[in-house]
């Protein structure tokens, strides 16, 4: 909800458990002043037409088919879409999750790729809520996941997307009455994130999944930082030899996703593919 006051700056009081500051342990809401001039006159913090034209750099092919430079260096349409979807640019937060997502200019990285979908998806994007859809479909057998792709299908249908209105329709016939009634309500009370914060759910789910794949025990990945997540941080942090803050930081996303794996987990985690997950995505028809 917001307020106001004489000034005519406006007051926006946000849940503490809504993971906008992952170092808040009260339920206490956290208030956020907003001047009464960024309310009316939105800020300009890139050039719109700067963005658009490496947007449309992206290739259509693969990393290897665009000249991916060996040198390891970012590309750097990469790097300028990078710059704006950090800045909360909903359309370069989608084309950087599909270059990682296709392997445009970039190694494919399906994680890191859902991550800047869902970013997107939270900002009101129509194919990025589709995107995201399908990655939750196809992650898991956890039914919550499950629950999750109906909601963001219904979000992407609802705005005349009709690949989503089908998978939304085949998610019907799997899910209870009582978690379609939830994942509505949800849906109808959806309003697109202006806010730029480092917590949103698709980051955290990112630090969860790799807090697993690294072999801690975060919980499931549902996108927001509970006690069991924060002991698992804390685990990683000591170990890594960092400051045991528990806090998520843009440094500490950026180790988590480069640092290496042993070869036998890696080995495993390319060529044991559940049959359960290929089940799905055939029930789903997502190949």
């Amino acid at each position: 909800g917001g307020g106001g006051k004489g000034d005519g700056s406006a007051v926006a009081s946000i849940p503490a458990h809504q993971g906008r500051d992952v170092t808040t342990d009260d339920a206490e809401p956290l208030v956020v002043r907003i001047p009464a001039e960024a309310v009316t006159k939105p800020q300009i913090l890139f050039d719109p037409s700067e963005v658009e034209a490496h947007r449309s750099e992206l290739p259509s092919g693969s990393a290897a088919e665009a000249g991916l430079p060996g040198s390891g260096e970012p590309h750097p349409t990469i790097l300028k879409l990078r710059e704006a979807a950090d800045l909360g640019d909903a359309e370069s937060q989608f084309r950087l999750g599909d270059a990682y997502d296709l392997g445009k200019l970039v190694e494919r990285d399906p994680m890191w790729a859902a991550r800047w979908y869902g970013r997107a998806a939270y900002r009101g994007h129509k194919e990025a809520q589709y995107r995201y859809a399908r990655f939750k479909m196809a992650g898991s057998d956890n039914q919550e996941e499950v629950a999750e792709a109906y909601r963001w299908s219904t979000l992407a249908a609802r705005q005349g997307h009709s690949e989503a209105e089908a998978i939304r329709v085949r998610l019907e016939l799997s899910l209870g009455i009582d978690v379609l009634y939830r994942e509505r309500a949800w849906a109808d009370t959806f309003m697109p994130e202006n806010a730029v914060f480092l917590s949103d759910p698709p980051t955290v789910a990112y630090l969860q999944e790799k807090l697993n794949q690294f072999g801690y025990d975060p919980g499931p990945a549902d996108g927001s930082i509970g006690p069991q997540t924060k002991t698992a941080l804390l685990a990683y942090q000591s170990d890594q030899g960092i400051a045991e803050t528990g806090s998520l930081t843009a440094a500490l996303i950026e180790k988590m996703r480069a640092k290496t794996l042993p070869d036998s987990v890696q080995a495993a985690s390319s060529t044991d593919e559940p049959e359960a997950k290929a089940k799905k995505r055939e029930r789903f028809g997502l190949y």
